[in-house]
């Protein structure tokens, strides 16, 4: 199994991804969901329900872990999504290549 190409923190490392996100990262997250092939639009207005977002993320995230090969667990996925949602969101979109 594999890592993340980028750390938690490196959202910097792509300055176009690092901007959407920060203004309209339902885009975002729904972009990444379609690169798992999971619906763009129900994605990202699943994005805009608490708690839903959460649950929607999560499910996402372990699909690209999965796709990806990464190691990791659900656990760490919530923990990292909980204390630094902007940073995970880059992190997960930049692994499948959104606007790279």
């Amino acid at each position: 199994m594999g890592d993340w190409q980028n750390g938690t923190f490196g959202c910097f490392s792509n300055c176009t991804l690092c901007i959407v996100s920060c203004f309209v990262p339902c885009m975002v997250f729904g972009k990444t969901a379609e690169a798992v092939d999971k619906s763009c639009v129900l994605c990202c207005l699943a994005s805009l329900v608490p708690i839903l977002d959460l649950l929607c993320f999560l499910n996402i995230r372990g699909l690209v872990r999965e796709k990806q090969g990464i190691d990791g667990s659900m656990c760490n996925d919530l923990l990292c999504t909980c204390f630094c949602p902007f940073c995970t969101l880059i992190q997960t979109a930049a692994e499948v290549g959104v606007f790279s």
